[in-house]
């Protein structure tokens, strides 16, 4: 450590005793500190000393307490250098490399400041009461390569700025040159100084500052990464948003580094600015924009909310409708097994984003009543079809199909797979099936749909079997066939208890059991969301349970965030998921987004073109959206199609009741009794109290009630009619038992028109705020 008293020469020419009492003083001082520093004074130089320390690291803290030491008593003007290097001793001299760079630096500290070398920072980089700011590479006298420099920033220490040191080096004696951030200046080439242009001050920072070490160093990490989570997330089926938000941050990462780098890829550079913080800063809110609209277009593409013309690609994609497969089984028992393979394939098929695929409900028109081809592909959207039969003989299958196009009735491919009946066998036929569709209508299947495809459900033939015969009877929406289902989905459940599948598919039997009240709903919602969350333990990217999920949030625990997740991840895993659109409409209409709502059930018409419960729906959203020209315009066209689906009817008849069109709206309401078999409904109860008919409405609620075996009545669709009759207490007491029942429809509170007369009521008000909307 060299330690120098500034102006020296000059104070002795001025006043001799007063530079005599500052040199003792500052030797005094150095005498002091520099044992308790575990150092030793080798040697005084008039008024410099020359001291050796057992660690750089106790050489500067020994500097920084003798410029503390100085600066409070007496100020003595003091400037530091240290170097760690050999000492040689010759008699009474000292001389050596390490002494002469020492001396040098020195030289170029400021007054009441302490200049070290890259070796010494080397060691104190990593004491933050040490830190220090870099002036880079410094060429001295007498020594070869130039010297790395750095000023310690402790407190109360003096730090040069750029242009305070450049005078220095230039002044300084045996200091040819020196480098800062700051601009072209003498070189340290040693020709004389001359002077670099901006190209090569900004290339010689790069060098300096290791930036395309640490750029291709952070790019190989990053694509070990992207590669590492593209296989996992192959194997586990992660949706496309995980791949976009990791690159979106793996672009944002990258220039953060170099950020990082050019402020400290420097030796020394380690203190942070104000300038390093506002980069990093804005580069950091573009990623989170940037993942922000990624995940807001993930949702839009799955939810359909996408503007008008943004979805013009789908109607590019090919559409593949596949019809009821023909059942040839000697045993009529095994009927459920054509089923099951045509459910399977139209699944595998609606799971290729490339491909559009008409719901399963809309082709069960076709099942018996079959006309040409051309008729059934334009009835149903579709450009290509895929018939198939199945045979179950003895434990083998055959399944046969052909892909015909839909415009021109054109044969394009058929095969016949022979089988035995296995899990294995009967998955390779599904995923088969699906690669020759994909191939010929030259559609791409993706590495996660394509295992997604292929992935078995279950390796137990029993729990397979069973499910199939439970997904068979299931589709027939009879009280006795969904009851069955129940037990059978149960059967395969206890043949194999890892099954997600078969839970998910006894989540949709409590669902309907529920909803159409064959059983008490708050035990079959509560059965039902416990049957889903499981299958989803099991199979988180399964898009029925999730769909199924958001559905019984929807109707029993009214918990809006977490069901619109669910229908969102249900609509993402398979956009081809017609309920999950329609269940989510009704939660948006519930939530009072009805564009978005009409939107939703507009897409599940588009999916599933020819389901009268769908078009139902989508009529629906349109009535609770006060739309009622365009409802009726939507359900007059559907009974034109669906003439004897009774809900229809009853959505005319309370679409025209609402407008003040009653006799038509009897009209609507004594068609839906016709077709229903009924001669009392509550949509007719309804309107009777609309116009004022107290006697009529009670007749048609005691009528309807009587038909049901005197069980109570839908508490919120009593509550309309007792509104509409202007009975206002009793309404709100309707209410109230729903809200004690958990009873479904209560969601519709904020939307339905039947309710308005109760809104200037304060309870009603507390009733929407019961249920958050």
């Amino acid at each position: 450590m060299f330690a120098d008293m500034v102006g020296y020469t000059a104070l002795m020419q001025a006043d001799e005793e007063r530079a005599k009492e500052l040199r003792d003083r500052h030797r005094a001082v150095l005498t002091e500190l520099v044992s308790e520093f575990e150092g030793q004074i080798l040697q005084y130089y008039g008024d410099g000393t020359l001291s050796i320390f057992t660690s750089a690291v106790e050489a500067v803290r020994c500097a920084v307490a003798v410029q503390a030491f100085l600066r409070e008593d007496s100020q003595v003007p003091v400037r530091i250098g240290v170097h760690t290097g050999d000492v040689v001793y010759d008699g009474d001299a000292v001389y050596g490399h390490g002494v002469n760079v020492a001396s040098r630096i020195e030289a170029l500290a400021a007054s009441g400041g302490i200049m070290v070398s890259g070796k010494v920072f080397d060691e104190i980089k990593n004491h933050p009461t040490l830190p220090a700011v870099p002036f880079g590479p410094v060429r001295l006298k007498n020594v070869d390569d130039p010297v790395e420099v750095f000023a310690v920033a402790a407190e109360g220490l003096a730090v040069p700025t750029s242009e305070e040191f450049r005078a220095t080096v230039g002044e300084a004696d045996g200091a040819a040159s020196a480098r800062d951030d700051e601009g072209p200046w003498p070189s340290s080439d040693g020709d004389g100084g001359e002077e670099k242009g901006p190209g090569e001050v900004f290339m010689q920072r790069v060098r300096d500052r290791a930036i395309i070490p640490w750029a291709l160093v952070y790019l190989a990490g990053a694509l070990a990464v992207m590669l590492a989570v593209g296989f996992v997330g192959d194997q586990l089926l992660w949706p496309a948003l995980v791949f976009r938000g990791l690159g979106v941050l793996a672009f944002v990462g990258f220039f953060i580094v170099l950020v990082v780098a050019w402020h400290h890829g420097e030796k020394g550079r380690q203190p942070v600015n104000a300038t390093e913080v506002v980069l990093i800063t804005f580069i950091l809110g573009l990623g989170v924009g940037s993942l922000a609209l990624v995940h807001d277009r993930a949702r839009e593409e799955a939810a359909g909310l996408l503007p008008a013309g943004a979805l013009d690609s789908d109607e590019t994609r090919p559409s593949i409708a596949v019809l009821p497969f023909d059942d040839f089984s000697p045993d009529p028992d095994d009927a459920y097994f054509a089923n099951g393979v045509h459910e399977d394939i139209t699944t595998a098929l609606s799971r290729i984003r490339s491909l559009r695929v008409p719901a399963r409900s809309s082709v069960e028109r076709f099942r018996t009543d079959r006309p040409g081809t051309e008729e059934m592909a334009a009835a149903l959207g579709a450009d290509y079809l895929l018939e198939g039969s199945t045979t179950v003989v003895q434990g083998s299958v055959r399944v046969t199909v052909q892909l015909i196009d839909g415009r021109t009735d054109e044969h394009i491919w058929a095969e016949e797979y022979d089988h035995e009946f296995t899990v294995e066998d009967l998955i390779a036929v599904r995923s088969a099936v699906a690669q020759e569709v994909a191939s010929h209508l030259r559609a791409t299947i993706t590495p996660e749909e394509e295992a997604r495809i292929a992935a078995l459900p279950t390796e137990t033939p029993e729990a397979w079997e069973l499910y199939q015969r439970a997904r068979y009877r299931w589709n027939e929406r009879t009280e006795a066939g969904v009851q069955a289902s129940l037990r059978l989905f149960q059967r395969a459940i206890d043949l194999d208890s890892l099954f997600a599948e078969a839970y998910a598919g006894l989540a949709d039997a409590y669902l309907v059991l529920s909803n159409w009240g064959w059983m008490d709903h708050r035990d079959g919602h509560r059965r039902g969301i416990a049957a889903a969350q499981r299958a989803l333990e099991l199979d988180p990217l399964n898009p029925g349970a999730n769909a199924s999920l958001g559905a019984l949030h929807l109707w029993s625990t009214r918990e809006w965030d977490l069901a619109e997740e669910h229908f969102h991840q249900a609509i993402l895993l398979d956009p081809e998921h017609a309920y999950a659109h329609y269940w989510y409409s009704a939660l948006l209409s519930a939530l009072g987004r009805h564009g978005e709502s009409v939107q939703e059930a507009s897409d599940a018409k588009a999916v599933d073109p020819l389901s009268p419960q769908i078009a139902y729906g989508l009529s629906r959203s349109l009535f609770l959206a006060r739309e009622y020209a365009e409802a009726e315009v939507e359900t007059s066209a559907a009974l034109e199609r669906y003439p004897d689906y009774g809900p229809l009817h009853a959505q005319l008849c309370r679409i025209r009741a609402v407008q003040g069109q009653f006799q038509e709206a009897e009209e609507a309401c004594a068609r839906e009794q016709e077709v229903s078999g009924l001669g009392r409904t509550l949509s007719m109860a309804l309107v009777k109290a609309f116009q004022g008919d107290q006697d009529g409405a009670v007749r048609e609620m005691e009528g309807f009630s009587a038909l049901q075996g005197g069980e109570e009545l839908q508490p919120v669709i009593v509550a309309m009619i007792l509104a509409g009759l202007g009975d206002t207490d009793a309404a709100l007491e309707r209410l109230d038992r729903a809200f004690d029942g958990d009873y479904p429809y209560l969601e519709y509170l904020p939307s339905n028109p039947f309710f308005d007369p109760l809104r200037g009521d304060p309870r009603f008000g507390e009733y929407l705020a019961r249920l958050g909307l």
